[in-house]
């Protein structure tokens, strides 16, 4: 047995951590974790919610842009369609935040018959007449952070 200073006794000691501080550690890396996901995981929603806005506002702007510029929609074969024959159908992403409609080749014969901008020039809202006689209105607004698409369809 060893003695040191004043013949008292030293004890030799093994290098390693006591269950009881383990237990310790592992609970402060508990609390701080329950502490952080809850952050990360607002950080991640909030970050998605603002792709679907920047998303909803960049589709206001073009059609914005078209209206303005009288410009001709291209349907990605070298030929351009007038204006007024901008074709719309559903989107097949349903977590996107614009799941509704958009431009597309799907109804030839329709057409677009109302454009309406707010004061500032931003797009409000679209009416479509397609070939069979219905109506469907696109009003687009920004309620709590969020870009949103309403759809209303008139049967003929």
């Amino acid at each position: 047995m060893n003695t040191g200073k004043a013949g008292r006794r030293i004890r030799k000691t093994d290098n390693g951590f006591t269950l009881i501080e383990l237990v310790a550690v592992l609970a402060i890396l508990a609390v701080l974790a329950g502490i952080t996901i809850p952050f990360g995981l607002r950080y991640v929603e909030q970050a998605r919610r603002q792709k679907q806005l920047l998303e909803g506002r960049q589709l206001s702007m073009a059609v914005s842009m078209l209206v303005l510029e009288d410009a001709e929609w291209g349907d990605g074969s070298g030929s351009t369609l007038p204006f007024e024959s901008i074709y719309w159908k559903k989107l097949s992403d349903e977590d996107n935040p614009l799941n509704g409609f958009y431009p597309s080749d799907w109804d030839p014969e329709g057409m677009v018959t109302e454009i309406l901008t707010d004061a500032s020039g931003k797009l409000h809202e679209i009416t479509y007449q397609a070939s069979d006689g219905s109506r469907e209105t696109w009003t687009f607004s920004e309620e709590e952070g969020r870009f949103q698409v309403e759809v209303t369809r008139r049967e003929p």
